[in-house]
């Protein structure tokens, strides 16, 4: 079981909670929905600190919301709980993976390093997150487009919607890539329903980029299937 906590945070949480007083008053915040409280409580609840008996079941509850207050140490610390199914709680290695990508997005190395053990299992998301991490050096990721490519390209091999979105971007942009707007759009296509990749074919029918031949109705149509794709992912959830 791998866990995080910055030394220094570490030290400085000891000075302000080492009390029992402290902790029942941190508790009553988290219980209010503080996420700085929820934090701190779900470490305890999870590390054992302070003399807190590992109660992973309870960390869950608080890390979701310090996750939800931008904590990527919750992030990472739920996706290790989702993905590896600690402490009896049922595992679901999709939600594992998301939590690991939104850590590593916000430089949570430790994320980016079961990004890595995700993706070489050959799952396609993680191997979408690896790849942005690379593109962009997020995470601790060393910067290295042809890595990124080579990571969407696999998880595209897999027929996944988001890295057709991804390369086509790539393509777009020229990253990694020569820049091409034709392949751009040839990848958006094999996308599917994927809403970004709809967006995207959609401004290229609005103006005749990639080889499209200029349509306002049918960018009009690609725009408003995304937003009833996204409005029934919501209403799933």
């Amino acid at each position: 079981m791998k866990r995080f906590f910055s030394p220094l945070i570490f030290f400085a949480v000891c000075a302000l909670f080492a009390e029992p007083a402290d902790f029942k008053a941190q508790l009553k915040l988290a219980d209010k929905g503080n996420a700085d409280a929820c934090m701190f409580i779900g470490k305890c609840y999870y590390n054992g600190m302070f003399n807190t008996p590992v109660n992973i079941i309870k960390a869950v509850k608080y890390l979701e919301i310090a996750a939800k207050g931008g904590y990527s140490s919750g992030m990472y610390n739920l996706g290790m709980i989702y993905y590896y199914a600690e402490g009896g709680v049922a595992q679901n290695k999709v939600e594992g993976v998301r939590l690991f990508y939104e850590a590593a997005k916000k430089g949570h190395p430790m994320a980016f390093d079961e990004l890595k053990k995700a993706a070489e299992e050959g799952d396609s998301e993680a191997l979408c997150g690896l790849g942005f991490c690379y593109m962009t050096g997020l995470g601790g990721a060393p910067k290295d487009p042809a890595k990124a490519l080579d990571a969407w390209q696999k998880a595209a091999d897999k027929d996944s919607a988001r890295a057709y979105l991804s390369l086509g971007l790539a393509a777009a942009q020229g990253f990694g890539m020569p820049q091409d707007l034709t392949k751009a759009v040839e990848y958006w296509q094999k996308a599917g329903e994927y809403p970004d990749a709809l967006r995207n074919l959609a401004r290229c029918y609005e103006e005749g980029l990639g080889g499209l031949k200029k349509d306002p109705s049918k960018a009009a149509a690609l725009m408003k299937r995304a937003k009833d794709i996204e409005k029934s992912l919501k209403k799933a959830k």
